[in-house]
């Protein structure tokens, strides 16, 4: 049975793999749909932060 302390490094590091991940896949999400966005003023994401302002 693997100890906590090493559960939750492989843990966290995990997470910070996974995090960077989604980032860059939000940031070229936002590239693509970024004229889509202000043009239908669709600024939101799945967590509801906008990132354009609604026209």
């Amino acid at each position: 049975m693997i100890s906590e302390g090493i559960f939750r490094f492989f843990a966290s590091v995990w997470f910070q793999i996974l995090s960077i991940l989604y980032l860059i896949k939000w940031i070229d999400l936002i590239k693509q749909l970024g004229a889509v966005c202000l043009i239908f003023g669709l600024g939101e994401n799945v967590f509801g932060v906008k990132y354009f302002p609604t026209i």
